[in-house]
């Protein structure tokens, strides 16, 4: 149908328009694009670790307890330590090879070596209590201890009594018996058991050659230091022994009377093993009513005792354990 005058009119003037607007460039606008939002990655914050304790370098330690052994000309002696002060830690027990350096002083009264060789070579009593003091440095199996200075006291025989509760190596865990040993400077400061090197100790059982196992008895014959004892020789029973001790009051011939508590027994310890201050072989001719006598034996039904071991101290020491250089 052909156009009005009027539309065409109208549809022309727009083709016109749109002509002219395209003509002076007028720019049509792009459609509007967002801008990506790229989110951030989170990453969780670690876990602190917690920090390892470790001695400082140069620590300070100090250690008391029994010389297992020193070496000649070395300047290093073995301790078993009863307690250990290890920069801010406190251990017991230990056993550890020390270093010496400086000088070394002596409780006996003999003059302190001015070197580590010759403090080594001068002799250390196996068996003696010492107290060292010095630096610590690195840590677990790599840790060593240097010492400036040690103190060593004479350490006595003595018989301790026990049950077996471990053995690990040459270190033994003995429970305390009821009857306290003969040491009257053994430790009473709540612990009940003692730690005993026997390392260079003989063991029977029952009197002969046997092996040490949790829940024998035993007499444990060394030199002690509070609650740690180097032995000498560990006498185990497979049942627990009687036992009768107190201070030797006569002697007649091989039967000897104790006394202890008011209470009085004689007992005839003809064949009967006697060890006098931690030295074997000893007879009853050789107690003198000083002696502080401690007997181990069985009893039957009817109550008669039979001695089967004896131990007898009169302060007369004479290191049973080890070899000792300077005795």
């Amino acid at each position: 149908m052909p156009l009005s005058r009027t539309a065409a009119l109208i549809l022309a003037s727009v083709s016109v328009t749109a002509s002219a607007a395209l003509t002076a460039g007028t720019a049509i606008a792009a459609p509007a694009h967002a801008k990506p939002v790229h989110a951030k990655p989170v990453h969780a914050k670690p876990v602190p670790k917690k920090p390892v304790k470790k001695p400082v370098k140069g620590a300070h330690f100090s250690a008391q307890g029994l010389i297992v052994s020193a070496t000649p000309n070395s300047g290093t002696v073995t301790v078993l330590a009863h307690t250990l002060h290890d920069g801010s830690r406190v251990k017991r027990n230990q056993l550890l090879t020390v270093k010496l350096a400086g000088k070394h002083g002596r409780a006996q009264g003999l003059p302190a070596h001015t070197s580590v060789a010759a403090a080594a070579a001068g002799g250390m009593t196996i068996g003696d209590s010492i107290t060292l003091a010095g630096t610590s440095t690195g840590v677990g199996t790599g840790e060593s201890f240097t010492a400036t200075t040690a103190v060593e006291h004479a350490a006595p025989a003595h018989v301790f009594l026990g049950t077996v509760l471990a053995l690990n190596g040459n270190i033994l865990t003995v429970a305390k018996a009821a009857e306290a040993s003969d040491d009257p400077n053994e430790n009473s400061d709540g612990s009940d058991s003692f730690t005993v090197d026997i390392g260079s100790a003989t063991v029977t059982l029952d009197g002969a050659t046997g092996a040490l196992a949790p829940g024998q008895s035993v007499a444990v014959l060394g030199e002690g230091d509070s609650d740690t004892v180097l032995a000498s020789s560990v006498f185990a029973f497979s049942t627990v022994p009687t036992v009768l001790g107190g201070e030797v009051s006569t002697v007649t011939g091989t039967a000897v009377t104790l006394t202890s508590d008011d209470t009085s027994s004689t007992v005839e310890l003809a064949g009967v093993p006697l060890y006098l201050n931690g030295n074997p072989s000893a007879t009853p001719g050789q107690l003198t009513t000083d002696a502080h006598l401690l007997i181990l034996g069985s009893t039957d039904p009817g109550g008669a005792f039979t001695p089967t071991l004896a131990f007898a101290f009169n302060n007369a020491d004479t290191h049973p354990v080890g070899d000792n250089t300077d005795d």
